[in-house]
């Protein structure tokens, strides 16, 4: 291969950009199929001056060798490094290794654990020879390329440890090398460089995958899984349905084995709390998890109570404190250590985690218990608070806090006896944490602050105190302080006070906030941004355009990061279903600017230039296919163009990217799309008049639905209300593609597939919709494929399961259009029931008047709820009822409750289960108000048009309308006559209306 030409494709990637860039790119593709490629930028590599082109083959190198390592793997996308090119490569490899910077060898250490996962030992015998003789080198460069060839080749052991000549071969290692990994370590103790540091630290995790897994240990983590699965997925009382009665069986668990696991793990913690037994962290959550379940049952909790305080003191109090690790990684790596305090309930085996969930069910279930606990945290805080500043003890008071915070919703319960002394306790043990010289004891004093977001001051000055000291916080110099600061900030807005000073300084506020997001991902901060954008809307408006770009700037940096990383692991071009903290936080910010586009809604010219702004957030997340952001993606684009109330030339390159993302691949999700497509085609009907291929385009979207066997009945239905608005806001314009929707729907109706009511329904409206738009062209179709008298017999057969509003005004006007034809333009397929036509709109319009009285009791339903400033359900913050602080919570339990409660449970889920099996298909989906989109028919008067159809018919064929009227009955007549009537009276108000109008602007 050209390496020189290799050479200048990498860099015009690097400097040119547009179409130059794109080819070279291409080039690069092609390039990386052909035989020599890796080699030929080994080449590159170690021939290169220039840092920039280095690390840019190198990116390459690492990307080829991970997708074409493995025959086993897939390659219909990455061709297979050929055999005869992989020896030359791996003895080049670790050469280059040795003779990197780092920013090249972190791009190299991946390759190499690829290659030893596949190629080790046997392809590769020499290999930990040529590590000894690194780790015995003289060089430092040689020395740090042995320890990181030992510990990738660690790495990989450690995952195939459990099995027995895997381990056999890993013990063999060690045995070689770990007695220089010894010496080694023993001298970098004294050095003091960063890259000592790093030397020391490759030592200690090849050292950490060593002991990593063995067989006791794990053992030991097993025992404690099944002793835990016992008790707590247990078949208890499932009696009294069609399952066998475990009562008995459950009864002598309680009694008889749970006393004796519980006693076996006191002794663990005994042991563990006096130093004589280390506990894993697993271990130590699964004995957390097991003392969780003791407290319910009074015949495992009359044996745990009395060591509930030593629990606290010895075994709880210390898993939330601070630890060493902690503390380091606060000062030195503030991000992660942000990420595992904020989300450490999602590490399953965190006993910290464990901890907390213990203290929360003591507290909720054994409520004397509270008072015991806030007697250990104040005696933990005065003595912080007593004792002299050099002998202060600052992670028992973070402790002793997060101990209380996590303790806020138990405290402030309902009728809670405590929650009127919290105030007091912030005033005096939290307010001075503020001004800590303990970085992490400020972020706990925030944190504390934020979890009693419930809690009312009485005192104005405190609340003034709490909002002056988190505005000082959120210019901390730690991290994690400005965080927590910001995460505290958001449930102060809820007292006017406050809210009454933000408004002064929310510019700022939310400058800083957005300077926190560029710092560190951490979804919540966008959750923060989102509630102050809504809340204070009005004082934001003027700051909106910058706003705006920040968001952008945000999220742009968060997704190139996205992408950098899914390069570096060498993933495939579709994206993971996975949802990191990035791609949350990205997803955040894309709230944020859509709660921003609402609220803009009266300055047009704002955002008109808020789309231009935002185009290339749209058009990098479709373009890149991040599944995951489309739903937000799609609800900007659909704000944009509602807000707006047209279709800016932006936005219409926005369509063109949504109908370029559907046809490659997101079809699926056409049910994200609508609205925004709605808004295509109800504001932008005049230019898709003017363009035929973007109303072709969205056709073929409709087409594409209904042909794609992937696709079921909720996306059809999209597609029947795509359909739908077409026809409704381009009439007079879409002739050529009445034939295509009727054609998607009869044959499925015909052959009666749909199985859903609401299936149905849409699938009829889709027809219904056509004879609205023109009937005598409708009719034309339906008969050229004697689909005629099947449709009107379903539509007329159905007449009451178009309950919505929507639904009989669509019939209504369908069957007002059908009756200005002529009656030799009736087919005569369905000529006999033409009659029917009056029968089903007198149903029609008796039920009208109470689906509409229904839609605006649930529409002020809807209101209601939103604006409600109402609690929730509070179940978890109840006290359940009046509670005197005495032994009656003693007795709550009995050796049976859980049986008890297992028991009634299970009847419940079986009767529903019972409910849900008798159930028609045709019942389980009823349509509802709320998932219609805003329609031309909303603004069409139903009396008026019939009674315009029905004068028209009298007049003009006086034969038909007799033959039509002549079989009404006596309600049926009335019911016309009323509608007429109704025609009647509203015009009159309408043209008294228009009256008064006139005489207000001066007659004219």
């Amino acid at each position: 291969m050209d390496v020189a030409g290799l050479r200048d494709r990498i860099q015009a990637t690097l400097d040119a950009n547009g179409e130059i860039r794109r080819q070279a790119e291409i080039d690069l593709k092609y390039a990386e199929s052909q035989p020599g490629f890796p080699n030929a930028l080994c080449d590159i590599l170690q021939a290169e001056q220039d840092q920039a082109v280095r690390l840019s083959t190198v990116v390459y190198l690492k990307n080829r060798v991970i997708r074409g390592w493995s025959p086993e793997e897939d390659h219909s996308i990455h061709t297979p490094i050929p055999e005869e090119e992989r020896g030359p490569l791996r003895n080049r490899l670790l050469p280059m290794l040795a003779s990197s910077p780092p920013p090249i060898r972190s791009q190299l250490i991946p390759m190499l654990s690829k290659i030893l996962n596949h190629d080790f030992p046997q392809k590769w015998p020499d290999f930990m020879d040529i590590t000894l003789q690194l780790l015995n080198g003289s060089d430092v460069s040689s020395v740090f390329a042995g320890l990181q060839c030992l510990l990738a080749i660690c790495r990989v052991y450690s995952y195939k440890a459990s099995e027995d000549d895997k381990r056999a071969e890993f013990d063999e290692i060690v045995n070689h090398s770990f007695p220089q990994l010894l010496n080694i370590g023993s001298r970098l103790v004294d050095e003091e460089s960063e890259e000592a540091g790093e030397m020391l630290r490759a030592v200690m995790k090849a050292y950490k995958h060593t002991i990593y897994l063995t067989h006791w240990w794990k053992s030991k983590k097993w025992a404690y899984a099944n002793l835990n699965r016992l008790f707590i997925r247990k078949p208890f009382g499932i009696g009294k349905t069609n399952q066998p009665d475990y009562s008995q069986y459950a009864k002598t668990f309680l009694t008889t084995f749970a006393p004796e696991i519980l006693k076996g793990y006191l002794q663990q913690v005994d042991k563990w709390v006096s130093g004589g037994l280390w506990l894993s962290k697993p271990a130590l959550s699964s004995t957390l998890v097991f003392l969780e379940e003791c407290v319910k049952p009074k015949a495992v909790w009359d044996h745990l109570k009395q060591h509930i305080d030593n629990l606290v003191a010895h075994l709880i109090f210390p898993l939330l404190c601070q630890t060493d690790e902690d503390i380091e990684m606060f000062d030195s790596d503030p991000a992660e250590y942000l990420h595992r305090k904020l989300n450490y309930f999602e590490e399953v085996s965190a006993p910290d985690a464990a901890a907390t969930n213990f203290l929360i069910a003591l507290t909720k279930i054994r409520k004397k218990q509270t008072f015991s606990i806030l007697t250990f945290v104040n005696s933990v805080v005065s003595k912080y608070e007593s004792a002299p500043d050099d002998q202060k003890q600052p992670r028992e008071k973070e402790g002793a806090l997060r101990m209380i915070g996590s303790l806020a919703s138990v405290i402030l319960g309902k009728k809670s006896p405590i929650a009127d002394q919290v105030e007091y306790f912030f005033v005096r043990h939290v307010f001075p944490e503020f001004r800590s010289p303990h970085g992490y004891l400020r972020a706990r004093a925030c944190d504390t602050l934020e979890k009693f977001e419930q809690l009312d001051f009485q005192d104005p000055n405190n609340l003034m105190t709490i909002y002056r000291n988190i505005l000082d916080a959120l210019a901390d110099p730690a991290l994690p302080v400005r965080v927590e600061a910001a995460l505290a900030l958001q449930p102060l807005i809820r007292h006017n006070v406050i809210r009454t000073s933000m408004q002064t300084n929310i510019p700022q506020i939310m400058q800083q906030l957005l300077k926190l997001a560029n710092e560190v991902d951490v979804d919540a901060l966008a959750n923060v941004m989102e509630d102050f954008v809504e809340v204070f809307s009005t004082e934001l408006t003027p700051f909106a355009v910058a706003l705006c770009e920040q968001l952008r700037d945000t999220y742009m940096r968060i997704i190139r990061d996205l992408l950098d990383r899914r390069s570096t692991k060498g993933e495939d071009e579709t994206y993971g279903d996975f949802l990191d903290d990035k791609s949350i936080t990205a997803l955040g910010v894309l709230q944020t600017i859509g709660t921003l586009i609402l609220t803009l809604e009266s300055t047009p010219d704002v955002l008109l230039h808020l789309e231009t702004i935002l185009m290339p957030i749209i058009s990098i997340t479709l373009e890149n296919k991040l599944y995951d952001l489309y739903n937000e993606i799609f609800e900007i684009i659909d704000s944009c163009t509602y807000a707006a109330k047209s279709i800016s030339p932006t936005m219409w390159q926005a369509f063109v990217l949504v109908h370029k993302t559907f046809k490659t691949g997101a079809e699926l999700y056409l049910e994200d799309m609508l609205p925004a497509l709605d808004n295509y085609v109800t504001y932008g009907s005049a230019m898709l008049i003017q363009n035929p291929d973007y109303l072709a385009a969205i056709v073929s979207m409709v087409e594409d639905i209904f042909s794609d066997g992937k696709t079921g009945g909720v996306d059809r239905i999209c597609a029947c209300k795509l359909a739908e608005a077409i026809m409704l806001n381009l009439r007079g314009h879409v002739n050529q593609y009445i034939p295509v929707f009727i054609n998607l729907a009869m044959p499925i109706l015909a052959n009666d597939e749909a199985r859903t009511k609401s299936y149905r329904i849409h699938l009829m409206e889709m027809v219904i919709n056509s004879i609205y738009y023109n009937p005598i062209l409708a009719l034309q179709v339906l008969e050229s494929s004697g689909w005629t008298n099947k449709f009107f017999s379903s539509w007329f057969s159905n007449i009451d399961s178009f309950t919505r509003v929507h639904d009989k005004k669509l019939s209504i006007v369908a069957i007002s259009a059908l009756l200005t034809l002529r009656a030799d333009d009736v087919p005569a397929s369905v000529q006999p029931g033409w009659p029917r036509l009056l029968q089903g709109i007198s149903r029609l319009f008796q039920t009208l008047p109470a689906a509409i009285k229904l839609r605006d009791q649930a529409s002020k339903a809807s209101d209601m709820q939103f604006d409600e400033t109402g609690e929730d359900d509070e179940s978890d913050n109840d006290w359940n009822g009046e509670v005197e602080w005495t032994d009656q919570d003693e007795g709550d339990g009995g050796d049976g409750d859980f049986g008890d409660e297992g028991s009634a449970y299970i009847e419940f889920l079986n009767r529903e289960a019972g409910k849900l099996s008798a159930l028609q298909d045709d019942d389980e989906d009823d349509l509802d108000e709320e998932s219609l989109l805003e329609s031309p028919l909303d603004k069409v008067e139903p009396y008026s048009v019939f009674k315009t159809s029905i004068l028209n018919l009298q007049q003009s064929q006086p034969h038909l309308y007799e033959n039509l009227t002549k079989i009404l009955n006596a309600e049926e007549q009335q019911i016309i006559q009323g509608v007429v009537d109704e025609a009647d009276k509203q015009a009159l108000a309408a043209e008294a209306a228009n009256a008064e109008l006139a005489k207000a602007n001066g007659g004219t």
